[in-house]
């Protein structure tokens, strides 16, 4: 979607809620509301249009207006998508209560934890999350997702939103985003794709296989399953790593 070597996962999620926000039928069931970080967590572009609420630091209630928007369909037949942002530490410390009783009520919201992770130096330890993607992971009626690259999310909104649109996203109607403030190099993913030579598939061929993965929750950066000499019981170790940690 968006052009550009380096983005953060942040910033392209920004983008792609922007162009989801411009399309006729969607933008008038799209409610965005943040608790306080509307402008750390890339959504300067909604504050001033209708459908954004600014909640202040308040992310219990965030999470609480997010379930309630999120059974609108039942109660008022009016289709609605919350998506919510909190910095990620807080959403399963300060609403965790709200967050459990919203996903067993069947409510559907996109909430989208940024930044993420444990390595965030210039946010500090205060805004370190160590917990949230066990908590997300674990979490009934909720499905995570944590890209390590900005192209992912492509899929994996465009999925979210096909599914609940058919209204096909039973036991995952919430959805729960950790992202990052760092921007990574998008060029380096297909290149290391193209490298693999246990597919040799046409670029066309590639993207959709490795779409199928992305959607599956996981697929192989670098493999060297095809070269000479490759001996899973000699000379193979697996690393499995998602989010920012891909980059180390």
């Amino acid at each position: 979607m968006a052009q550009g070597r380096k983005l953060s996962t942040q910033v392209y999620m920004a983008m792609q809620l922007g162009a989801i926000a411009s399309l006729d039928a969607v933008k008038r069931r799209l409610v965005l509301s943040s608790a306080d970080v509307g402008s750390s967590t890339s959504l300067g572009g909604f504050m001033e249009r209708g459908n954004y609420l600014r909640m202040g630091i308040q992310e219990m209630s965030t999470v609480n207006l997010a379930g309630a928007f999120g059974k609108s369909s039942e109660f008022h037949g009016i289709p609605i998508l919350p998506v919510i942002t909190i910095y990620d530490m807080f959403l399963f410390r300060r609403a965790l209560d709200p967050f459990f009783y919203s996903q067993y009520w069947g409510s559907r919201f996109w909430a989208i934890g940024t930044p993420s992770g444990s390595t965030l130096a210039p946010e500090g330890a205060q805004h370190q999350s160590l917990l949230a993607p066990v908590i997300g992971k674990d979490m009934p009626n909720t499905v995570t997702w944590e890209p390590a690259f900005p192209d992912e999310l492509d899929h994996i909104t465009a999925e979210s939103l096909r599914l609940a649109a058919e209204g096909r996203d039973e036991a995952r109607r919430v959805v729960y985003y950790r992202l990052s403030t760092l921007p990574v190099d998008r060029s380096v993913l297909w290149q290391r794709l193209k490298e693999q030579t246990i597919h040799r598939l046409e670029e066309a061929d590639l993207r959709e296989h490795w779409k199928k993965d992305v959607l599956a929750g996981g697929y192989r950066l670098v493999d060297y399953r095809g070269y000479e000499g490759y001996d899973p019981a000699e000379n193979v170790v697996n690393l499995v790593a998602s989010g920012t940690m891909v980059q180390e």
